[in-house]
């Protein structure tokens, strides 16, 4: 059973009806803590809570004084800073930039980097030569490629 002191100070601080503070509280197991967040996460504000939970009004906007922002503008233009027009920080506010895009930059000795691809050049040379001299096998550049046919050509007149 839910103590009527318990109903009593839910509805105070929340707002709520007699129903719903008991309901609440029976889900909270008795606990005013609990039965108040649940409450309150469940969007259970339906009511006007009592005047302790009412949010504090934001505080009134800054009065705009065209004296001081003459003062302003008037310093501002010395220093050879673009004021732009007063009164219009919220359109500043809204006209942010993208961030720039970050990269990475290495810093490359030129003689280091020459000596690289000389050796890489002569890598990739002695590779091709290894595999051009396996395909032509012990016959360097063609050499004796026609002797064969003249031998049979020889032949055939002989006889």
């Amino acid at each position: 059973m839910i103590a009527d002191e318990s109903v009593a100070e839910f509805i105070s601080l929340a707002g709520a009806s007699d129903e719903e503070a008991r309901g609440y509280l029976e889900m909270a197991g008795g606990n005013l803590q609990q039965a108040l967040g649940l409450f309150f996460e469940m969007g259970g504000a339906t009511s006007s809570p009592s005047p302790a939970l009412q949010p504090a009004r934001p505080p009134s906007p800054v009065e705009y004084n065209e004296d001081v922002a003459a003062e302003v503008r008037a310093a501002a233009v010395a220093a050879g800073i673009d004021a732009g027009p007063m009164g219009m920080q919220d359109e500043a506010m809204e006209e942010v930039r993208a961030p720039m895009p970050s990269y990475q930059d290495q810093i490359i000795d030129p003689e280091h980097e020459q000596r690289r691809m000389e050796e890489a050049m002569a890598a990739d040379s002695a590779a091709m030569y290894r595999r051009m001299s396996f395909d032509r096998g012990n016959d360097p550049a063609g050499a004796g490629a026609g002797e064969q046919q003249d031998e049979q050509m020889g032949e055939g007149n002989t006889g």
